[in-house]
């Protein structure tokens, strides 16, 4: 079964591949963390990317601030 995403497709990666939230356009949602150069490499229509720094925590469903940068775990104990 594949995600809402679909299936995986291998492709080459351009550019300086680094860790990256693909993040929902509409709701500012981490749908996946993938690796990406986000400034060459285009996020499927809907979505954008943002950048991680190597030591920085983020996975589906946490949320993107574009107005800080910032994300945020939704469901922090």
């Amino acid at each position: 079964m594949f995600g809402p995403m679909g299936p995986m497709i291998m492709s080459q990666v351009n550019g300086n591949p680094q860790k990256c939230a693909l993040v929902n356009a509409s709701t500012n949602i981490v749908e996946n963390v993938i690796i990406a150069d986000p400034a060459v490499d285009p996020a499927p229509a809907g979505y954008f990317l943002v950048g991680l720094p190597v030591d920085t925590t983020v996975v589906g469903g946490w949320v993107y601030d574009p107005a800080t940068g910032q994300f945020t775990d939704p469901n922090a104990p």
